[in-house]
């Protein structure tokens, strides 16, 4: 799978202590312990009696399966599963590790707050201290019975200079000091966990504990995983400024790391519910971790990225304002933001006043695409975000952290912040033109194709004009109210380059799809066959650029009829019959033309072949349905991740029948055989989620470059060569006299093996149609026509596509 062996560290805290209360419990069950060590025991004042005392004694549902352990039950079950004599119990190593990874996270903030002048609670501060002390009592009695010596205890340590040195440029607040794991500590979370006893079907769990230095704990967990991934995402847009990177790469690999923020968030909000709450505890661990931290650092700019000062601030200011003006029917009006400005000459106060006018602008632009515009084809994770609050009234974590990912994009690409938007720009209108283009050129297309064009160029119309802007605008003097986004079109795409990125993947993905259907992989597999025939025959001295180009994105299986991506067609019988067999032609029909036997029984092509050329992109096509289809936010895990990314060593991805599962096709060349299995539940994720977005950044860069290429463009050309191949009035004559003795129909459709059947058969016209159908091809390919999908690329691109080849490779 993937080669680093980490993830968030709250997460491997859960399971490390999870895991051992797991061991705990179900060895001891195993050897007879009674359910009174697993639980805990009524209170003697208020006995309860028959079936709720039962009920009580056994903590949670027999039919549930679930156990939840106290951690009081620890040391008792440790001494239970140490006494066994008969026979005696030995305790994997990897038990005692697993314990002191847990003692080592639970003492690395308390490390960092004793320094701190403020006492803290003596209550709070001692059974925080009976925590720790659990733990250690539990691994030192495990120890005598344990079967390798343990690895030594890590402790925590600060981030070194060196350790920063690499991501000090990507923002400031990047180069400040935070206590982190230290290598030993994120090397021991390699080391593999304890497994519950065999045949036990029970699920156990260690209590959460939620004292107040519990939530700090986590709290310095939390803020370690959500600082690396802000990072990661501000990097991948220095990728897309420094032309590296796709916008719509940076924009799915972003969006993916924030789903991965959300999720260890919604796995930490219980430990912070006694103290009012995630929101107000972070306010006040930032407060106070700023605080102490402005000792140390005069980076003060750098601390309020930090600790998410103007986030929280101008956020829950927008949302008590809008709020409060909703009620007295005015709108909220937005402070001038002007991101061409440069920062460095401004004064702390002014750098505030800008970093509040970005929020503000960001928080009210997706406040009214959500409530008064219709026919956003894809809204970006803060902008839902944006709608549920509104909708609930209460600020969410997850949204002050959105926005504050937001502000360091801005603040990153700061000169270059309408980059993202220029290109979506460029991109959309290259996309209109190839469509309006193949209206244009392909006369016959079918009703549902033309429907398919009309209805994409509609949205693209939508977005070119921003009839958005009209919608809100029109709705404000509708009420007598000044328009909230004054003379400012598309105010929130050059806010949010996540947005543009998301909107050109959207329409580069309807086109891409549009462009893979069976009908337009056919007619170019026709063109394709006809010029490797006459390319094997040495009668064209000039290649087919744009064909080269396809084979190096799709591999020789998706234009040929191969078993494997590196295998051709060799030989006019291999071709002819590669391209029959696409087109549906049965055995005995094959059989029928190549021997020219029983010629008055005319060949039907009932079919074509339904392989896609959407094959090599697995997690674009992942992607597909919650920004193209629009199925909404995805609560994906770091485990979904790695399992997406495992996808890239499989030919396939496609949609199962329920319409929701996802069905792997692999490759195997040998064997040619197609196995197909339905996603399976994974292992736990052995990456940081930061580092998960890192590599899905990368991989769906890769795939950018091929699910960009203007397929349509080759397709219309294609059709334009057989338009111009089957009118040849000299071709059409000899076709119409010698179809029959193949068996075949006398249509256009049918062209191509018609001239592969003359040579395969050595007919005296095989010499005068090839002439036909090289002549035409080097007519066509001493223009641009045999590179006009290259060119096209490498204009919206603007990049060589030697760049494009390497990313491939």
């Amino acid at each position: 799978m993937l080669p680093t062996p980490l993830l968030s560290v709250y997460e491997e805290y859960k399971k490390d202590t999870n895991s051992v209360a797991a061991w705990l419990a179900s060895t001891a069950r195993a050897a007879g312990c009674p359910l009174s060590l697993l639980t805990d025991c009524p209170a003697a004042s208020g006995r309860l009696k028959g079936k709720e005392r039962k009920q009580a004694k056994l903590k949670l549902s027999q039919a549930s399966n679930k156990y939840i352990i106290p951690i009081s039950k620890f040391v008792p079950l440790a001494e239970y599963v140490t006494s066994r004599k008969d026979p005696a119990i030995s305790v994997p190593a990897c038990v005692i590790s697993s314990i002191e990874r847990a003692i080592s996270a639970r003492a690395g903030f308390t490390t960092q707050l004793s320094h701190q002048e403020e006492p803290l609670d003596t209550e709070k501060n001692e059974r925080h201290a009976h925590f720790v002390t659990v733990l250690k009592r539990t691994r030192n009695i495990l120890r005598s019975k344990e079967t390798m010596t343990p690895s030594p205890t890590p402790a925590f340590c600060s981030t070194s200079e060196k350790d920063i040195t690499d991501t000090a440029n990507i923002n400031r607040f990047a180069s400040l000091e935070i206590n982190q794991l230290s290598e030993e500590v994120t090397d021991m979370m390699a080391k593999e966990r304890p497994e519950p006893a065999v045949n036990d079907p029970n699920v156990y769990e260690a209590e959460q504990p939620k004292t107040f230095r519990d939530a700090c704990d986590i709290a310095f967990m939390l803020s370690k995983d959500l600082f690396n991934i802000r990072l990661e995402i501000t990097s991948s847009w220095g990728h897309f400024v420094d032309g590296e990177w796709d916008v719509s790469a940076a924009a799915l690999a972003s969006n993916t790391a924030l789903d991965l923020a959300r999720f260890i968030i919604h796995q930490a909000e219980p430990v912070f519910e006694p103290h009012h709450g995630i929101v107000k505890f972070f306010a006040m661990f930032n407060h106070k971790s700023a605080e102490w931290m402005s000792r140390f650092s005069p980076d003060v700019e750098g601390l309020r990225q930090q600790f998410y000062t103007c986030a929280t601030g101008a956020l829950n200011a927008c949302l008590s304002f809008v709020h409060n003006k909703r009620m007295k029917g005015f709108p909220p009006s937005l402070s001038n933001y002007d991101p061409t400005v440069s920062r460095d000459n401004m004064s702390d106060e002014k750098m505030i006043d800008d970093e509040f006018a970005f929020l503000e602008n960001l928080f009210v632009s997706s406040m009214n695409i959500n409530s008064d515009a219709k026919g956003f084809p894809v809204l970006d994770e803060f902008t839902r975000e944006v709608a549920r609050v509104l909708e609930s009234e209460q600020m969410s974590f997850f949204l002050l952290f959105a926005g504050q990912v937001f502000l360091d994009i801005s603040l990153h690409i700061r000169k270059d912040a309408l980059k993202a938007f220029d290109k979506m720009q460029q991109e959309l209108s290259s996309i209109e033109s190839t469509l309006d283009s193949y209206l244009t050129t392909t006369n016959q297309a079918s009703k549902e194709a033309t429907k398919i064009i009309h209805d994409i160029r509609y949205v693209l119309g939508f977005i070119k004009e921003d009839q958005s802007f009209g919608d809100v605008d029109g709705a404000a003097r509708k009420n007598n109210m000044e328009p909230p986004l004054p003379n400012e079109r598309h105010r929130l795409y050059k806010l949010s380059p996540v947005l543009c990125g998301f909107t050109t993947f959207h329409f580069r993905a309807r086109v891409y799809e549009f462009s893979t259907r069976p009908s337009a992989i056919a007619v170019i597999q026709d063109v394709a066959h006809l010029y490797e025939a006459l390319y094997s025959e040495d009668v064209l001295d000039s290649d087919w650029q744009d064909l080269t180009e396809m084979e190096i994105r799709l591999g020789l299986g998706a234009i040929f009829n191969s078993q494997s991506d590196f295998e051709r067609p060799s030989g006019t019988k291999g071709i002819f019959k590669s391209l029959a067999l696409q087109k549906g032609a049965s055995v005995s029909a094959l059989k029928r033309m190549m021997n020219l036997s029983n010629g008055s029984m005319q060949v039907s092509f009932p079919r074509r072949t339904k392989r896609t050329i959407g094959s090599q992109t697995p997690l674009s096509v992942f992607f597909m349905d919650r920004y193209v289809r629009d199925s909404g936010r995805a609560d994906m895990r770091p485990e979904d991740v790695e399992r997406l990314l495992s996808l890239r060593k499989f030919e396939f991805l496609f949609r199962g029948d329920d319409g929701h599962e996802y069905s792997i096709v692999t490759r195997n060349a040998a064997q040619a055989e197609v196995a197909k299995t339905v996603l399976k539940p994974a292992k736990p994720a052995k990456l940081f989620p930061h580092e998960l977005a890192n590599k899905l950044g990368q991989d769906l860069n890769k795939e950018s470059v091929m699910f960009a290429f203007p397929f349509l463009v080759v397709e219309n050309l294609c059709q334009e060569f057989l338009r111009d191949l089957s009118t040849s009035p000299s071709l059409l004559a000899m076709q119409q006299a010698n179809s029959m003795r193949f068996g075949l129909p006398d249509s256009p459709e049918c062209i191509v093996l018609f001239i592969l059947l003359c040579n395969l058969h050595g007919l005296p016209i095989k010499e005068e149609v090839y002439k036909i159908a090289a002549d035409l091809f080097r007519s066509k390919l001493s223009t641009c026509w045999g590179r006009a999908g290259h060119n096209k690329m490498a204009e919206t691109w603007q990049l060589d596509m030697t760049f494009c080849r390497f990313e491939l490779s």
